[in-house]
């Protein structure tokens, strides 16, 4: 998947999450509002942060960590080199689940063994094909 196409799809899950979002909320007069992506039980799905958010090429592997809300112990997490505009890590991974405000995933040497940015979301399908797209953010691989 190229680069473009890739952000495209980004922008594109996330407008189509803010509509929802709006007509959730119209539809709901009275009721407590909500907008963006929905994750697990109405809460929006969303990263917001990861430990460490960079590392030398290079170096050994380590765990991260994803925080966030709205994850599942059926998330995804899906990786882009935005230097290739390859998905990398998609679902190779195992993304280990600890409670709905974090999940980690053990990344390997082969990983980080070039410089590059990384684009970091995660997933949680619905089971029907579709789901929930979070906010993106990004890992970086420095040169030494």
């Amino acid at each position: 998947m190229n680069k473009k196409l890739f952000r495209l799809m980004i922008i594109s899950n996330i407008i189509i999450s803010t509509l929802i979002g709006l007509l959730v909320s119209t539809s709901l007069r009275g009721a407590p509002t909500f907008a963006g992506n929905l994750g697990g039980g109405g809460t929006t799905l969303q990263i917001t942060s990861i430990s460490p958010s960079s590392v030398v090429a290079g170096g050994d592997g380590f765990q991260m960590k994803i925080s966030g809300t709205g994850f599942r112990a059926n998330s995804i997490l899906r990786v882009m080199s935005l230097s290739t505009g390859n998905t990398e890590w998609d679902g190779s991974h195992i993304t280990t689940f600890v409670n709905s405000n974090r999940v980690l995933t053990d990344v390997i040497p082969l990983d980080i063994g070039q410089p590059t940015t990384y684009s970091l979301i995660i997933f949680n399908p619905d089971g029907s094909g579709g789901g929930t797209t979070s906010n993106t953010v990004t890992f970086v691989v420095r040169a030494q």
